[in-house]
């Protein structure tokens, strides 16, 4: 396990920053899978988390103990399959959905991001976890595109979006968690590559009881080039705000 605590790291056991934790949680990503790094692809929006929180990576199971100090929990395209030469990765189990429904009523965060076609997503078992919070993801995907997201917005927006590329979500409005679109695909704007333009919501909030959970189907643009306005799954989107959109939805998830 790594702590990251402004823009370095520091091993575990040394002294706390005081900020909330965020814990960048690989427990349901196979072993053998690089995607998504925290030392890699994901490092600048680890150090971006890190200015409101103390960032911690583990593959730990998310047992009530490891989460005993957590604020908020992100899980990054979980894993369906194995990675060649290694073994199956863990999913969603009903203890999982049980343990983290709880984590959540009790005031913790939880973000999901999700992805598009043979990116090795698991969704079944994830499902059965999002479906506590009236949230779904289905397999119907949407091309890279440069969004700006509406200024009625609450928390992100006016801001412009670099979404790289992710399958669609539904919320039963229903639900006593309250599940609300936070950006839904404009099917009049054509994907930058490809013809996938599926109806649907890209990202999604949630609320039960104390706790809030964040749902985006793409994990793409957290990834240090789309920050940096570099090419992205195959696109390239300047200017854009990922970084102030991510950082101000994990304050938001951690209540602060």
């Amino acid at each position: 396990m790594i702590l990251l605590s402004g823009c370095g790291q520091k091993e575990a056991g040394e002294k706390s920053s005081g900020k909330p934790v965020f814990l960048y949680s690989n427990y349901y990503n196979a072993e053998g899978e690089n995607r998504y790094p925290a030392d890699g692809n994901f490092s600048e929006i680890m150090k971006e988390f890190s200015k409101d929180f103390q960032v911690r990576v583990h593959a730990d199971a998310l047992t009530a103990e490891a989460l005993s100090d957590v604020q908020v929990v992100f899980i990054a395209n979980p894993n369906d399959k194995a990675v060649d030469g290694f073994p199956t990765p863990p999913h969603v189990s009903a203890a999982d959905i049980e343990m983290l429904t709880l984590y959540v009523k009790n005031g913790g965060g939880l973000i999901t991001s999700h992805n598009q076609a043979n990116h090795n997503l698991e969704t079944v078992a994830m499902n059965r976890l999002l479906g506590r919070f009236g949230i779904q993801i289905t397999d119907d995907f949407t091309g890279p595109k440069a969004i700006r997201i509406p200024e009625d917005t609450p928390v992100v927006g006016g801001f412009l979006w670099a979404y790289i590329i992710g399958d669609s979500i539904k919320i039963d409005s229903t639900h006593a968690a309250s599940p609300h679109a936070i950006v839904t695909n404009d099917l009049s704007q054509k994907p930058l590559v490809g013809e996938d333009n599926a109806e649907g919501i890209l990202m999604a909030g949630a609320g039960l009881g104390r706790g809030r959970v964040m749902v985006t189907t793409d994990s793409g643009w957290f990834l240090n080039a789309a920050l940096n306005g570099e090419e992205a799954g195959g696109v390239v989107i300047e200017n854009n705000d990922n970084r102030e959109i991510a950082r101000r939805l994990a304050r938001w998830v951690g209540g602060m």
